[in-house]
């Protein structure tokens, strides 16, 4: 079952939800969601896309799939220009009953690649904030353009300037002597 949102629709019941296999979907502007948008560029009338399905995998155990797509403006850290930042999320969240459930997934002996983020069952739990979530965990740590000149770059730099040697040129030189 697939639904469009409206505001009053975008809280669930995940144990509904994942029991009954549903799926909401929609989009979403980008400067609503707050916490992501609150060091980030003017990002004009931009959306999100994004889908939530729920599901219950082999063993049972209910889970909340979570794709979104958007494309973020950001602040390139070498040029301070604008760059758009393409986003395509996905991320499955095991849904637990309890403050403990959350706490019992960090097994260390568990591989990261079969980890599964958990998340607290809800009578509403907000499908927009696990949106806001996933966006937020796609921002990099530094954003760079792909071919950027730093504005101080090599063609600031002094003509005589010394000549950079690598440190292996230097052993090899060093070896010769």
């Amino acid at each position: 079952m697939v639904f469009g949102v409206s505001v009053d629709q975008r809280f669930i019941d995940t144990g509904e939800f994942t029991r009954l296999g549903r799926q909401l979907q929609g989009q979403v502007e980008l400067q609503s969601l707050s916490r992501l948008v609150s060091d980030l560029p003017d990002q004009g009338g931009a959306k999100a896309s994004w889908d939530v399905r729920g599901l219950q995998d082999a063993a049972g155990q209910a889970m909340l799939e979570v794709r979104v797509t958007a494309t973020l403006i950001l602040e390139c850290q070498r040029c301070v220009q604008p760059m758009a930042w393409p986003v395509e999320a996905y991320s499955r969240l095991l849904v637990v009953e309890s403050e403990e459930g959350l706490e019992a997934r960090d097994d260390l002996a568990e591989s990261p690649d079969d980890w599964v983020e958990p998340v607290l069952a809800s009578a509403r739990l907000d499908v927009l904030e696990l949106v806001e979530d996933e966006l937020i965990l796609a921002l990099p740590a530094i954003p760079l353009h792909a071919h950027c000149e730093h504005p101080a770059g090599p063609a600031d730099a002094p003509d005589d300037a010394p000549e950079r040697v690598s440190a292996f040129e230097a052993l090899r030189r060093l070896k010769k002597n």
